[in-house]
Order: C-alpha cells, then structure tokens, then sequence
C-alpha cells in the first residue's frame, strides 16, 4: 500500500523492517477511539431513551415533512418486539429499508444536504418500509 505520508522505520526483534505511516496510524486509532465513543454513547442514549416517545416524534417529523405515516408492531421469533413505519403508497411497489445495528428509521428520514432516502422513494412512486 502506498502512503503519501511521512513514515518511521524501525526492526522488529528478529531484526526486520517494520514501516509504520504515522498519521494513518494515529488516524486509524483516532477513528478507533470515536467508533468506540460514539457506541458506548448509542448504547446509553438507547437504553434511557422513551422508545413510545421516539416513535411520537418521528411519526410527527415525517407528517411535518408532508408525508403520510403509520406504524405497525412485529413480534420476533425470539420475543423482541419489532416497531416499523410504512410511508404508504396506493398502488406502489413495496420497498423495504433496513437500518443497521445501533440505528434507527431516522436515518431514512433525516438530511440536510438531500433529500432522505424514504422521501425520494415515495415520491417515486413506492410503499416504503
């Protein structure tokens, strides 16, 4: 892999050479340490946030933007209770958009630079998920 930055050579014990790019270094355990900030932070936030009050807000965040909205509940095999939106479309195609760990159905929803993923997809025409 080739390094535009400046690197510190050094030998190992059995007396090889070891090539170290020390800003991608300290920018990989920079990234590291706010990938592990940001998760203990989701984890906590999670676990005090309302979730009937999140869903409140999110329903009137999504009615605000002018988008029709409803919710409905799943049960998992395993017991978890499973809260979806459907942003419905008379006619549409289904679509389905799946968050990853840790997230949750804002992310569709919410941007400042674009238009979110679930707009455009309604507007197209589809009964998003």
């Amino acid at each position: 892999k080739t390094c535009r930055f400046v690197y510190i050579e050094a030998m190992d014990d059995d007396e090889q050479e070891l090539r170290f790019c020390v800003p991608c270094c300290f920018v990989s355990v920079g990234c590291f340490i706010c990938a592990a900030l940001g998760l203990m932070g989701a984890v906590v936030f999670a676990s005090s946030a309302s979730s009937a009050q999140e869903s409140s807000e999110f329903i009137s965040m999504v009615q605000h933007a002018g988008y029709p909205i409803e919710m409905h509940f799943a049960t998992a095999d395993d017991g978890y209770k499973l809260t979806m939106f459907r942003l419905p479309k008379e006619g549409g195609h289904p679509v389905l958009l799946q968050h990853g760990l840790l997230d949750s159905a804002w992310m569709w929803t919410v941007s400042t630079e674009f238009t979110p993923a679930a707009f455009q997809l309604h507007d197209a025409g589809y009964d998003v998920w």
